[in-house]
């Protein structure tokens, strides 16, 4: 599975928005998103986040 794919399913199975997510991981929501939709690939750091 993807990183986009798995980020998505994680978020979603621990109940987080994608704003939520942002806000954890210091990131803007629309990199969440972009993230998700495999627009974009994030740095291992943020991951780890």
């Amino acid at each position: 599975m993807s990183v986009a794919g798995e980020l998505g399913r994680l978020r979603k199975a621990v109940g987080q928005t994608q704003a939520q997510l942002a806000t954890a991981a210091g990131v803007s929501r629309m990199s969440v998103q972009r993230i998700e939709a495999g627009q974009i690939d994030p740095r291992l750091s943020t991951v780890l986040e």
